[in-house]
């Protein structure tokens, strides 16, 4: 008797570019990683993928300056907030989920998230660049991307989201102090890390939160 070897589907990936520094190495890992990865320019071309991935290595304002101007904020809301797809956010596509940045004063998030970003304080070198642990935060249910247990992924980066609610933290990390570095809240997941620079545990980490993303 023979069985049929059941496909696993292929999941379709937005790739949002408002000219990010570091897409094609995102590109690249998402691909490695199973996904069939369309690069999206403008918020009128975003359809309706499986999974939308916004990344991003630059400063606060600009970035959203960019977001607005090629008009994903409205886009981005109705497909993420309205109709659920899943949300993975990078770096700056991690900082710009919440309401306003020391980095640009005056200059509005998306603000889905509450709190804001602020700036590592103290006689530390800035960027806070380089491999370091990460902790997942003990709760009932480990989140399926970040597992159990401390794992070393790739920073790059001044500053970093101080979330209002605890809840939503599934990872923390120490630089002169403890830091959020990943969230999660229904379809939306980010983290300050770069998965696509920690080679075998950034791998496992896009594989594991596209399964768990596209199953929603």
């Amino acid at each position: 008797m023979s069985f049929k070897k059941e496909s696993i589907p292929t999941p379709s990936v937005a790739l949002i570019d408002y000219g990010a520094s570091n897409l094609r190495s995102v590109e690249k890992a998402l691909e490695s990683a199973g996904a069939r990865v369309t690069r999206v320019s403008a918020g009128r071309e975003l359809a309706r993928p499986d999974v939308i991935v916004v990344p991003g290595q630059g400063h606060f304002g600009r970035s959203m300056e960019e977001i607005r101007r090629r008009g994903f904020e409205g886009a981005l809301r109705e497909k993420v907030l309205a109709e659920k797809i899943p949300y993975i956010g990078i770096c700056i596509g991690y900082q710009i989920l919440f309401e306003e940045s020391e980095e640009a004063p005056g200059v509005k998030g998306l603000g889905w998230l509450e709190g804001r970003v602020v700036r590592f304080r103290g006689h530390l070198k800035i960027p806070h660049m380089g491999w370091n642990e990460i902790r997942p935060v003990a709760v009932e249910d480990e989140h399926p991307a970040i597992g159990a247990q401390p794992a070393f992924f790739y920073f790059v980066h001044s500053y970093y989201p101080a979330p209002t609610d605890s809840s939503i933290v599934i990872a923390t990390c120490d630089y002169g102090s403890t830091f959020a570095c990943a969230v999660s809240r229904e379809n939306i997941f980010a983290v300050q890390f770069h998965p696509e620079k920690s080679q075998t545990a950034g791998q496992a980490l896009i594989r594991a939160i596209l399964q768990s993303r596209q199953a929603k």
